[in-house]
Formats: structure tokens, C-alpha cells, sequence
């Protein structure tokens, strides 16, 4: 979980336009997409990893997303390291690039569900978050292994989960996507 979140405000942190990004934030940290935007449609899910390789567990609903057919994975590398930054500061630096109130509010629930009551210990973990920002890798969905499977399910099933191996996946533009802006 302490990985994940780091990911997931590794790519918070290097999108331009913060606001929109937390607009399109999960609001329940069980949703199967960390990222989704209407319009235009968009979807990212994160995935991070304290491994130097960019082998991720994935949900067959993360890969075959019903939300928008722009769906893309980020892939994270996080180093734990006590001489790192700490993750209250860079919560600190995306709460002042926000342009509301609310969406500080919207942020920091988000923070919380998440958390929970170890939310003050997860703003004490130390990370190297330069390098982490550096690692950060755009994959479209259909570019990374995955099985052959369909939705819906088959009866009696409900969950699939699987590894994928980023590292033979197309790499897709980054720029884009961190420039991306909603226009909602």
C-alpha cells in the first residue's frame, strides 16, 4: 500500500495540471481505476514497484477498462531510503499546486481512506522521489501482456489477478499524458 500511494503522487506530482488530476482521483482506494477522466475519456491506472524491474499485479478490470477506451498504466519505480524526501513534503507541494479549497479537502479524504490511522506514518516514510519521477513510464493497455480473457466472466468467477512484465512493452508518449487537461 505504501508503494502504491507512493506511485500513485509520484505521477500527481509531475502532471501539470494537479487540479484536474485530483479531480479524476479514485475517491475509494478500492476502485479498480486510480485515474478517469470523461472528457475527453481518459484512464490511468499506477502501478509501482520497489523492485528494479517492472513486473506489476494487475486486475482483469484494470486491463480491460469500461471507462474509456484512452486507458494507460504508469509504471513507478519507488526506493525506500531514509535519506530521501519525505512524503508529507511532496503531499505538501501537490496540496499548494491545487487550485480549490475542496479539491485539498477532496486530496486529503483521499489520503485518509487510504491510510487510515497510519496516515501520519505514511507522511514520515522516506523516499527517493527524484528518481521515482525519473522512472515514471506511460504503457497503453493493449500493450502489455496480459491473458486472454473477456468480460463478462464466467459464472462462478469474480476476480482475476495476473503479473505482467512491463519491461517488453511499447513505451507510450509521456508528454501527453502529463501535459493532459480535462475539459470538465
Amino acid at each position: 500500500t505504501v508503494v502504491g500511494l507512493i506511485g500513485e503522487l509520484t505521477l500527481l506530482n509531475k502532471v501539470e495540471q494537479t487540479s484536474d488530476w485530483v479531480r479524476a482521483w479514485h475517491s475509494d482506494p478500492g476502485d479498480n481505476l486510480d485515474f478517469a477522466f470523461n472528457s475527453p475519456a481518459l484512464s490511468v491506472e499506477v502501478k509501482a514497484t520497489s523492485a528494479q524491474q517492472r513486473v506489476h499485479e494487475i486486475s482483469i478490470h484494470q486491463v480491460i477498462p469500461t471507462i474509456a477506451d484512452n486507458h494507460y498504466f504508469a509504471s513507478v519505480i519507488v526506493e525506500l531510503r531514509d535519506a530521501g524526501d519525505r512524503v508529507g513534503d511532496i503531499v505538501d507541494g501537490i496540496t499548494e499546486r491545487l487550485d480549490e479549497a475542496s479539491l485539498a479537502n477532496k486530496f486529503w479524504k483521499s489520503l485518509g481512506d487510504t491510510c487510515g490511522s497510519s496516515l501520519p506514518e505514511f507522511l514520515n516514510v522516506r523516499y527517493m522521489s527524484k528518481l521515482a519521477g525519473q522512472s515514471l513510464r506511460f504503457y497503453r493497455a493493449e500493450a502489455i501482456p496480459r491473458p486472454e480473457l473477456t468480460l463478462p466472466l464466467p459464472p462462478g468467477v469474480s476476480r482475476v489477478r495476473f503479473h505482467s512484465d512491463f519491461s517488453s512493452a511499447e513505451q507510450a508518449e509521456a508528454a501527453p499524458l502529463l501535459k493532459f487537461t480535462s475539459a470538465d
